[in-house]
């Protein structure tokens, strides 16, 4: 299930579903990036924005119920929440996926995308809502150059396509005795006022494949 704003990225989809033993009753997706969405409506919601799969004997069991629980739950706003509720009657909860994005966030995406976890990229939701995820392209342009990644290859590409150099926290473990206690004290700098002392950001401009290794 997902929505018909939202942008899918279906070799990775597979992946990811693929890990999964379609025997049994599987419900996957994300949380919103919002922490007020995920409060608003619950944390252990598969947002549909951003996509959510039911696997088939899960989506059997699902439809026996469906119409009545539907009534029971009308007062929820989205069709995604009604689903939660039915799925979580049949006891099954959610398994989140990292690559789901509901992208309820306004303005730039960068840090979101760049600090993205080591996780396959499934979907983007809302892009009309955030800045062109490239600079001085508009938001068409910025995913076919995302896509031209994603097609060369697919499971890194939010790291590939944007990245900061040089790091500027420092983690400082002061002996080995906190070390032991967990304890690790980071050093974050001040926000510089000259742009010339800022970090360099690093954005894909484009992107070809230059030698094939294997069969």
């Amino acid at each position: 299930m997902g929505d018909d704003d939202t942008v899918y990225f279906t070799d990775n989809l597979v992946s990811v579903l693929a890990k999964y033993d379609h025997h049994q009753m599987w419900y996957i997706g994300g949380n919103s990036e919002s922490v007020e969405q995920d409060v608003m409506h619950t944390y252990g919601m598969a947002f549909g924005g951003g996509g959510f799969a039911i696997s088939y004997p899960l989506a059997e069991k699902l439809v026996k119920i469906l119409d009545g629980c539907l009534d029971r739950y009308y007062y929820f706003y989205g069709s995604d929440q009604r689903i939660w509720a039915c799925i979580s009657e049949i006891g099954v909860p959610l398994t989140r996926e990292q690559g789901f994005h509901q992208f309820d966030i306004r303005g730039s995406a960068y840090g979101l995308l760049a600090a993205h976890p080591v996780a396959p990229l499934v979907s983007l939701h809302h892009l009309d809502y955030v800045d062109s995820l490239f600079p001085y392209k508009n938001q068409m342009d910025s995913l076919k150059s995302l896509n031209r990644a994603y097609q060369l290859d697919p499971p890194p590409v939010p790291l590939a396509t944007a990245s900061q150099g040089p790091a500027n926290s420092i983690a400082d473990i002061q002996n080995m005795e906190e070390l032991e206690c967990w304890t690790i004290h980071i050093q974050y700098p001040t926000m510089k006022s000259n742009p010339c002392e800022l970090p360099v950001v690093f954005m894909l401009e484009q992107a070809e494949e230059v030698a094939r290794v294997g069969p």
